[in-house]
């Protein structure tokens, strides 16, 4: 894994290195799974829009693939194109809640799905025995916020005409976002 710090971060850890020489192994170790969690958040992808790529393409699971297929929007393109394609969507694993687990975004990427000026993304939960569909939604952009609600972080919604451009923060509320 290859961390990298800006030199704040730098700062801050040789701070942090200087009180551990006090406070001995359990806080040498406390410091390793605070920059272990800082450095993996930092590779998270957190932003995500309409016309961007996903840096890291993540690959689908099937059920999340099965849920897709429910999606209304979906099933016009079907009907329009055919079968779903594991190409009509790309997605990037997340981690909602800091619990560890990776939860996905996902982002259409087949030209039927789009909508005027917005692309349709779905967020999905890993609860470890299923995926639970947190967020569908059409959207210019879409970022998760550092700052939190029941432990989730918030999600900001970009949108964009000739004359405004929108933003709507969504706040989970124990079972999606609203």
């Amino acid at each position: 894994m290859h961390l990298i710090y800006t030199f704040t971060e730098a700062k801050e850890i040789v701070k942090m290195m200087n009180q551990i020489s006090r406070a001995g192994i359990f806080g040498a170790m406390m410091l390793l799974i605070f920059c272990t969690a800082t450095a993996l958040r930092a590779q998270e992808q957190t932003t995500f829009g309409a016309e961007d790529a996903i840096k890291s393409p993540a690959k689908i699971p099937i059920e999340i693939m099965t849920q897709l297929k429910r999606d209304n929007r979906v099933k016009q393109c079907v009907a329009e194109k055919g079968a779903v394609k594991s190409n009509w969507f790309s997605a990037a694993k997340v981690d909602l809640n800091g619990d560890q687990v990776t939860d996905y975004v996902v982002k259409a990427e087949n030209s039927c799905l789009f909508g005027a000026n917005l692309a349709p993304f779905w967020i999905f939960h890993n609860l470890t025995t299923r995926y639970s569909l947190v967020l569908r939604a059409d959207t210019l952009g879409l970022e998760i916020l550092p700052e939190t609600t029941e432990d989730y972080h918030n999600i900001k919604l970009s949108r964009a005409t000739a004359i405004e451009v929108s933003e709507n923060i969504l706040k989970f509320d124990g079972a999606k976002y609203r």
